[in-house]
């Protein structure tokens, strides 16, 4: 007999068949739109092109008659320099808080995607944005507590090392030993969280990670070898997830760049030997417009892949613990089927 972590791929090529084909637009779509917002699968691919600028002879040419009506601007003073800084870093800081909320909330909204076909987004939100706080507060605990006690005493004794005794310094190689095991075991938790314990919360219907945990650790203490197989396979998976939709997220951009690339040699015929504004702001457009594009398909050919990944957790989850289990095919209930 396999084992749980093996048994699953099959489980989770069934459940994602079902939820993937025949393909429908609007629900690949708003799963491309989750997929966007959680983790795994790879990462968006990079793409650009090249624009040949002509240049006229005699040392003449595009960028010296833009920048020879331009005087060079003055510097702010450096305070204010310093609180553009500030303001611009609070803004990131914002948007990184934000993203990461939505993609708490996105990981439950794409379990219950994968258990029961519904793939909407603004019922999932708000059915889901308890939960999906709750999950992001926890996530960053545990980002915090190993920034401190992993960083923390590496941090110290660079510091210590610089301002007294600079024989403390060999103290870093052991530190910097001890930060990468409290990083390894943060990447477990995390990990483990999302994939085990956010199915967990569902199927148990608790209201949060502490709770969905107290579900899990037993299971994962009761399996460990289980566990560590389903860690592995996982990580594979993963790594070979990242590889494929690198390589077909770059043959995406490549393809799509064509229309945007001929629009903007066209813009660059039109503009002749000098660029405006008009004709700079226009090129900006285009680029904008081609890196959303892309974004967009990238995301589309991560849905399948994030899916699949997301499939195969919920149902080595149930092939642990039948009372975790959301998906048929690992309860030995009627499969699910989506409308």
């Amino acid at each position: 007999m396999s084992r749980p972590a093996v048994a699953a791929l099959e489980d989770a090529r069934k459940r994602a068949t079902v939820l993937l084909w025949p393909p429908v637009v609007g629900r690949w779509l708003r799963l491309a739109a989750l997929a966007a917002f959680v983790g795994g699968g790879g990462g968006a691919a990079s793409a650009g092109s090249n624009l040949q600028v002509p240049v006229t002879g005699g040392g003449g040419g595009v960028v010296p008659e833009l920048l020879g009506g331009f005087n060079l601007p003055t510097l702010p003073p450096v305070g204010q320099v310093v609180e553009l800084l500030a303001v611009a870093i609070a803004i990131l800081l914002v948007l990184a808080i934000v993203y990461a909320v939505v993609g708490a909330v996105a990981e439950f909204a794409l379990v219950g995607a994968v258990r029961d076909g519904d793939v909407g987004l603004f019922a999932s939100a708000r059915r889901y944005a308890g939960r999906g706080v709750r999950l992001f507060v926890f996530r960053a605990a545990v980002v915090v507590f190993a920034l401190l006690f992993g960083g923390g005493p590496v941090t110290l004794v660079g510091w210590l090392a610089l301002q007294s005794n600079p024989a403390l310094g060999l103290l870093v190689v052991p530190g910097l030993v001890f930060a990468a095991a409290v990083a390894l075991c943060a990447w477990l938790v995390l990990t483990l969280t999302t994939d085990l314990v956010v199915p967990a919360i569902l199927a148990a219907e608790v209201g949060g990670p502490i709770a969905g945990w107290r579900r899990v650790a037993p299971v994962v203490t009761a399996n460990p070898v289980d566990a560590g197989l389903y860690l592995l396979v996982r990580l594979v998976l993963g790594v070979a997830a990242g590889i494929v939709v690198g390589l077909v997220g770059s043959l995406v951009a490549i393809v799509a760049s064509v229309p945007f690339a001929v629009a903007a040699a066209a813009a660059l015929a039109a503009a002749g030997d000098t660029l405006t504004l008009v004709d700079v702001a226009a090129l900006a457009l285009i680029a904008g417009v081609f890196l959303l594009v892309t974004l967009v398909l990238v995301q589309i050919v991560r849905a399948p892949v994030i899916v699949y990944l997301r499939a195969y957790a919920v149902a080595t989850l149930g092939r642990l613990s039948s009372d975790l289990a959301l998906l048929a095919s690992t309860d030995g209930a009627e499969s699910v089927a989506v409308e």
